[in-house]
């Protein structure tokens, strides 16, 4: 596995590389990139995330599994015309300070969408709420669409809360 990474206080971009090869003659190889805007240090402001990841994942879970991918050449096509799967996942939104005491309250769109002709749309509202004993509290409601090749559209409402301390 191959990385470089570069990041400041609300900035962060990390680009990874990896290539496994076995004695049978099969290897496996990915690469991806993920970047990061935060907003500022008080929690508000403009926050927008990009992933995508092409290849296998750097685990190498399918290799050592034994499913491996017989890959022709190390490129995103090769000649004959086959790619390799590829995923890309973004998510933008603006967090609003609602006083010190109330939380943040942060309207978001999100965008997912992989190789195998999945889709996810999403359009969401998080409310996060910190106190002084370290435990943060953060509640997400999404109202989602799941498209899939050759089926209906799926409509969901998602609701999830998420406590850490």
């Amino acid at each position: 596995m191959l990385g470089l990474r570069y990041g400041d206080e609300r900035f962060n971009l990390e680009l990874r590389g990896n290539h496994l090869t076995s004695a049978a003659e099969l290897e496996q190889w990915g690469a991806n990139a993920r970047l990061d805007y935060s907003p500022a240090t008080d929690g508000t402001g403009l926050n927008l995330a990009l992933t995508s990841q092409w290849g296998a994942a750097e685990n190498g879970d399918s290799f050592l599994d034994g499913h491996t991918m017989k890959l022709p050449t190390p490129a995103l096509v090769s000649a004959q015309g086959d790619s390799l799967p590829a995923e890309i996942s973004s998510e933008i939104g603006y967090s609003l300070s609602m006083g010190q005491q109330w939380g943040i309250l942060t309207p978001n769109l999100g965008y997912d969408h992989s190789d195998n002709g999945s889709s996810r749309s999403r359009v969401g509202l998080a409310y996060a709420l910190s106190s002084a004993l370290d435990r943060d509290i953060e509640l997400r409601l999404d109202l989602a669409r799941r498209e899939r090749r050759q089926e209906n559209p799926d409509h969901s409402i998602e609701l999830s809360a998420e406590l850490r301390f």
